[in-house]
């Protein structure tokens, strides 16, 4: 006669899953899930620090895929009836929001602009892109004794360096944590996961995230310049770069160290000449008052180099006219021109 005892974790599991318990809402969010007397609420189980409600804002850099990194704490454990939440379970994360079927976006604050972003969970050593159409797989460590686990979610552009028009772009999503997650596979998952524990679910847990991008402006690829006199006088053009955020419109100004008011070559005399200023793209063309702001306002160009200044979009032109040159005392003549561009 033989007697076959039952493996006490199948007889939990059929006590846990006939009965299964009620979600947690956060309620408890930094504390240790300890009770006094002991009870099996689920609001013990798990607990999310910092994170429902926040905003986390970050300025849009360009330069770099990752915008940020949201930090907070997990508790993930569990007890029958204990005092003490005193077993480590594991969990998976899961993050929902706004987003075009691949990839979350944020949505700017005026306009119909959006920005594509991806959302990494980190937690124990661990790391998992959110799919927003998938829920997570990959198991985190929960800890002990109703201990916080540290944890954070990262924020980077899916296209690094898009010349995102300048304003507020926010959105707002929802962390699922769920403890050992939707399924279990024996001698695969952690045994804490094999039903001899209780274990519940957090859902929809929100958080906001905010980037803001600022109009930025950039003038380079400016050399100096060096002009030969004729008889027709003295010219020469040379092109350049000027990039702005978001098409911004910008206006340029141009300071002669010699002159005020005027454009002035120095050497024994001074020798009057102009500057003209093309926007090439539009064929907008100005001549430019020393010292004065232009008239005309032109919208940069949307790559930070103009493509290795491949598609420099301005050209400055420098005239002297053959009537200035008639009673030059010098053969060199020099003037610092200081080009000055401001964001509309």
């Amino acid at each position: 006669m033989y007697l076959i005892t039952p493996r006490p974790a199948l007889i939990l599991c059929l006590l846990y899953c006939s009965q299964p318990l009620a979600q947690s809402t956060n309620i408890r969010d930094c504390d240790d899930g300890a009770t006094y007397p002991a009870d099996n609420n689920p609001e013990r189980f798990i607990g999310v620090c910092r994170l429902e409600g926040s905003t986390s804002t970050f300025t849009y850099d360009d330069t770099v895929p990752q915008q940020g990194e949201i930090q907070f704490t997990v508790r993930s454990c569990s007890t029958w009836w204990g005092e003490i939440c005193e077993h480590a379970i594991p969990y998976t994360a899961t993050t929902t929001g706004d987003n075009n079927g691949n990839n979350f976006i944020l949505r700017r604050d005026r306009g119909n602009q959006t920005a594509e972003i991806r959302l990494a969970y980190s937690s124990g050593g661990s790391t998992e892109t959110l799919n927003p159409a998938t829920n997570g797989s990959q198991l985190f460590p929960g800890a002990a004794n109703g201990a916080h686990t540290p944890a954070s979610i990262t924020v980077t552009m899916v296209d690094p360096g898009t010349n995102l028009r300048n304003g507020i772009y926010s959105g707002t999503f929802e962390l699922t944590i769920d403890q050992c997650g939707g399924s279990y596979t024996w001698g695969v998952d952690p045994e804490a996961c094999d039903g001899r524990y209780a274990t519940t679910e957090l859902l929809n847990l929100t958080f906001h995230i905010e980037l803001r991008i600022r109009s930025r402006i950039r003038i380079h690829g400016l050399d100096d310049m060096f002009l030969t006199a004729t008889t027709e006088g003295a010219e020469s053009s040379q092109t350049f770069c000027v990039w702005t955020t978001g098409d911004a419109l910008f206006r340029l100004t141009a300071d002669s160290q010699n002159g005020s008011g005027q454009f002035l070559l120095r050497g024994i005399d001074l020798v009057p000449y102009s500057a003209e200023i093309e926007h090439l793209p539009s064929a907008r063309v100005e001549a430019l008052t020393e010292g004065v702001r232009s008239t005309n306002n032109w919208p940069g160009h949307n790559s930070r180099s103009c493509r290795n200044l491949s598609q420099e979009n301005m050209q400055i032109t420098i005239r002297v006219d053959p009537a200035s040159l008639e009673g030059a005392q010098d053969s060199n003549y020099t003037d610092t021109l200081t080009l000055t561009v401001e964001l509309e």
